[in-house]
């Protein structure tokens, strides 16, 4: 009873999620849900109906006493086992496109890269450029040396959690949230969403 209503109901969130990434489309995180949707309702669903669901009215519809059922039962162990570890593994997949997403978070920076990273010289990082900021953060993000990130944040700088709607402001707490991705060895892809530059100075809309 416990069953159907897990397994349906998360066929349906998937079918609504699928349909609302197409009214996010211009967002980073709208691939995300889609593929994650769609991998649910075919490696899961559809495997589930078309191969597993099957194998059991077979196996109802065979008399335990007679012969043939042995045979039966040692296909269908074999036959379903394979498909349950298919669907198992598509649905985590699937899952974690899902949590790629929940995981996606915005930030804000107002960054003036030729200041800050002349202040930190030991990087040895010879960007002139605001532009250049993005890539310099995700490369020293990704590469685990947090005074280099934090080289290219300015006062003013948010971070928001688009997933769990959480918002961090100041240099003190960014730290902190960008010391514990370090630590649990995050990597991030990311793209610009949105740039304002005035001289020398950026402030960026960077989507992780």
């Amino acid at each position: 009873m416990v069953f159907s209503p897990a397994f349906f109901g998360t066929a349906l969130c998937c079918v609504v999620l699928a349909v609302f990434s197409f009214f996010r489309w211009d967002k980073p995180d709208a691939i995300y849900l889609l593929a994650g949707s769609l991998l649910y309702l075919v490696g899961t669903i559809l495997v589930t109906i078309i191969f597993n669901v099957p194998l059991n009215d077979a196996l109802a519809a065979v008399d335990p006493t007679t012969d043939h059922a042995g045979h039966l039962w040692a296909t269908y162990v074999k036959s379903w086992t394979a498909w349950n570890h298919v669907r198992t593994g598509i649905g985590a997949r699937g899952s974690g496109f899902v949590y790629r997403r929940a995981l996606s978070c915005e930030l804000t920076i107002r960054s003036h890269p030729t200041q800050s990273l002349a202040a930190n010289d030991a990087h040895n990082v010879a960007r002139s450029k605001p532009e250049d900021w993005p890539r310099v953060f995700e490369q020293h993000l990704n590469g685990g040396d947090l005074d280099a990130v934090m080289a290219c944040v300015r006062t003013g700088s948010s971070l928001r959690d688009a997933g769990l709607a959480r918002h961090w402001s100041g240099r003190d707490a960014i730290r902190e949230v960008l010391a514990g991705m370090i630590a649990a060895k995050t990597q991030f892809r990311s793209r610009v969403a949105r740039a304002v530059t005035v001289g020398d100075i950026a402030q960026f809309v960077h989507r992780l």
